[in-house]
């Protein structure tokens, strides 16, 4: 401030902006949201879609993580998929990039990048969950799902069910 000509006016550093450039003023806090990735800026840059910077001062904004997406211009945060979904890409731009489970899987949090198997004598029957059922009783889940290790079931079995071939059921309701 109180500078007679440009020369005598201090360069804003990044993460920084002088709206008033060549006529003084003090250097501005690039808000959250924005960022200043060069030196003498005279405003600043709201982050793009799919990115956020959640603090001031930034010099770059970063992609939304895993599990999060940002549709709108300027963002300080990424919003979160809801539970029963995932999203395991970075820098998303719309809710519709958000995956619901699987049946045999579920997600019980907001914001993140992956289901997880139902347990054993457990399952999810259809998809977008957010937790899994447990089996009644005299049923189990083993010798189903993926691995057939009764992790993953989209339904339960009694345990009296035949096992697959080479297999038989033990008292506990495992096929061995």
């Amino acid at each position: 401030t109180g500078a007679t000509s440009k020369s005598q006016c201090h360069a804003c550093q990044r993460g920084r902006y002088n709206p008033f450039e060549g006529l003084g003023g003090d250097c501005q806090v690039c808000p959250p949201g924005s960022h200043c990735p060069y030196l003498q800026m005279s405003k600043y840059t709201d982050c793009s879609p799919g990115k956020y910077a959640s603090k001031s001062e930034q010099t770059a904004c970063r992609d939304c993580p895993s599990g999060r997406y940002q549709p709108e211009e300027g963002a300080a945060v990424c919003e979160a998929c809801p539970v029963g979904k995932y999203l395991p890409a970075m820098g998303s731009i719309n809710s519709t990039s958000c995956i619901e489970c699987e049946a045999g899987s579920y997600n019980d949090k907001n914001g993140t990048a992956e289901c997880s198997l139902c347990g054993k004598d457990t399952f999810a029957g259809g998809s977008g969950l957010s937790r899994c059922e447990s089996c009644k009783d005299n049923s189990t889940t083993q010798g189903l799902g993926p691995s057939f290790d009764g992790r993953g079931a989209t339904e339960c079995v009694a345990k009296t069910t035949a096992c697959s071939p080479g297999f038989d059921r033990t008292t506990s309701g495992a096929c061995e």
